[in-house]
């Protein structure tokens, strides 16, 4: 969150508007409520607390590229729908 150029909520909304769809998690030592109540108001993926272990960033990892090849199928079955429609 604290970094030296810009914080961990900035760089989290350049994502945002350059590809809304890409997960972003948050690794820090330093959250407070606010900072994670904002976070998931712009659309974070999840959050990890230092320290912490391997398996949460891996977990976390493995969960965001699933949802990720999820929504990219959804929205393919989608617009195939619609085409199909049109």
């Amino acid at each position: 969150m604290k970094m030296p150029k810009m914080s961990g909520a900035d760089v989290l909304k350049a994502v945002g508007t350059y590809d809304p769809d890409v997960p972003v998690i948050f690794v820090s030592g330093h959250l407070n409520k606010e900072m994670v109540i904002d976070a998931i108001s712009h659309g974070i993926f999840g959050v990890v607390e230092k320290p912490f272990k391997d398996s949460q960033i891996i977990g976390l990892a493995n969960a965001a590229v699933r949802r990720s090849q999820t929504m990219k199928l959804l929205n393919r079955s989608i617009n195939f729908i619609m085409y199909q429609f049109s």
